[in-house]
């Protein structure tokens, strides 16, 4: 699906789940047009770079391992100790 195309669909989420606004995440950039485009109906189109970068202005520890439950692996090495003792 094209970024304008996610653009799209995002304003009937919007809608449905009553929020106010929209990011729609890609994995790469969409071209000038679509993220003007986008913009015109309150939707923002975000690279995963450009995205991490804005993260990152609001809360620097954005990406950084502050806590426990925040590695997968930690989850997984404790559930490997529960089957054991199962």
């Amino acid at each position: 699906m094209s970024p304008i195309n996610r653009a799209f669909w995002a304003p009937g989420l919007l809608s449905s789940t009553n929020c106010n606004d929209a990011i729609v995440i890609l994995k790469n950039r969409a071209v000038y047009n679509h993220r003007i485009s986008a913009l015109k109906i309150e939707v923002d189109l975000y690279d995963e770079v450009s995205f991490q970068n804005l993260v990152r202005t609001f809360d620097q520890e954005f990406g950084r391992d502050n806590s426990y439950q925040a590695s997968i692996e930690r989850w997984n090495k404790l559930y490997e100790c529960y089957e054991k003792n199962e």
